[in-house]
Formats: structure tokens, sequence, C-alpha cells
């Protein structure tokens, strides 16, 4: 009977440890600051020439999405209390135009999909997340951009959204250049845009990630058609 008891008491702690909900502080977005991959490549992101800014947000139902260097990807996470399982990850495949860029977004991407171990922390000007796998590759992301001034496209406001007809963009800190929709598959969906507005009446109902570009960078929002 005692050894029944403690197997009880083992399955039981098993099970309410995988039962345990994920930090919640892991749902939004976050900028990526340093990625090393194991007997491999290390990137300090602030060190990247053309300038990237690479995103991952969370969601609390553990879809997540974000960019590259050029491209976005979308994908869906298992949690078990510190430890995510990648169950879908794809994303888009464009010739970012750089070299340096292209091999980075291959590190970063592979990163993303294999099971990893997160922990957050504070670091005195926001919180930190380090995603890590087993073989010793890690990420260090930041819950703010590298460099605030110069990161001048995050302030952009896209509104309705929620929509269902023109979804209208205001950018007050430079112009944009050009945008791109990407359904959560990765595939690009033409637009008919004046860069001040785009018009999503003849989508069908579901999410979207809008990728927009300005001098200083490029930043992915997502919409939501009803």
């Amino acid at each position: 009977m005692k050894y029944l008891i403690v197997l009880l008491l083992s399955i039981l702690s098993a099970l309410l440890c995988k039962a345990q909900d994920p930090d919640p502080d892991l749902f939004q977005t976050w900028y990526l600051h340093e990625l090393d991959i194991d007997f491999g490549n290390h990137y300090e992101i602030a060190e990247i020439d053309p300038s990237i800014f690479p995103t991952i947000t969370f969601e609390e139902n553990l879809n997540v999405y974000g960019e590259g260097a050029c491209n976005t990807f979308i994908g869906t996470y298992e949690a078990v209390s510190s430890s995510l399982t990648p169950l879908t990850f794809d994303h888009t495949m464009d010739d970012c135009g750089f070299q340096n860029h292209n091999g980075f977004e291959i590190d970063y991407f592979s990163f993303l999909e294999f099971e990893m171990d997160f922990q957050i922390t504070q670091d005195g000007s926001g919180s930190q997340l380090l995603l890590s796998h087993v073989l010793l590759s890690y990420a260090v992301f930041k819950n703010y951009p590298l460099s605030i001034s110069d990161f001048k496209l995050e302030p952009v406001k896209i509104y309705p959204n929620p929509g269902n007809a023109l979804i209208k963009i205001a950018f007050p800190k430079e112009p944009l250049t050009r945008m791109e929709l990407y359904d959560l598959f990765g595939k690009r969906i033409p637009l008919d845009s004046n860069l001040e507005q785009i018009d999503i009446s003849s989508l069908a109902s579901g999410t979207y990630l809008l990728k927009l570009y300005g001098e200083s960078g490029s930043v992915v929002k997502r919409i939501i058609k009803e």
C-alpha cells in the first residue's frame, strides 16, 4: 500500500507539473538582441549591417509570429511549465538581398523549430527572455527594441483592427516605403493600398500579418478581418 501511494503521488505530481501554465509575462512581443548557435554562428543583432529588427510575439493561445531579417514566420507551440515545443512552424522564403541577412535567417528560423526552455528575468530597462536548447544554442530577447530612438516604425497605428473593409495606417515618425500582407501560412497576398490604407473587404475572415517598411527598418503588425 505504501508503494502504491508513493506511485499515485508521483503520477499526480507529474500531471500537475504538465498542467502548469507558462509565465504570463511570455505573452508579448520580444525583440531579438543576441543569437548563438552551438558550434556555429554567433550574432549580435546590433552589429548586423544593414540593420535588422528580428522579433517574436507569443499569444496566450501559444500561437507565435514575427520576423527575421526580411521574412515573416508563424507557428504554434505547446508549453509545459518553462518548456516550449513547436507544433507547427512556417515562414516566407524571400531573398533578403544581403548574404549575411539570409544566413542569419537560416539560423534563426532553424533555432525556433526545436524544443527549448525559456526563462524571463528583469534587466533594469525591462524584461529579458532567454530561449535555450539542450545543445547549448540560445537566444536573448528583450521586450524593448535594440535602439528605441532608431526604431521609428514601432509606434505605427493600424485601425480599425479588427476590421472588415478599409484599414487605415498612421505612421507618426517617418513615411512608409512599402507594405506586404501575408496569411498565417506565409503566403503573400496582393494588396490594394496607397501606404495610408488597405482594403481587406475581399479577404476571408481571419488573422493576417502586415509587414511595413520604412527607411529605418521594418515591423510586423497583426490585423484581423472580421
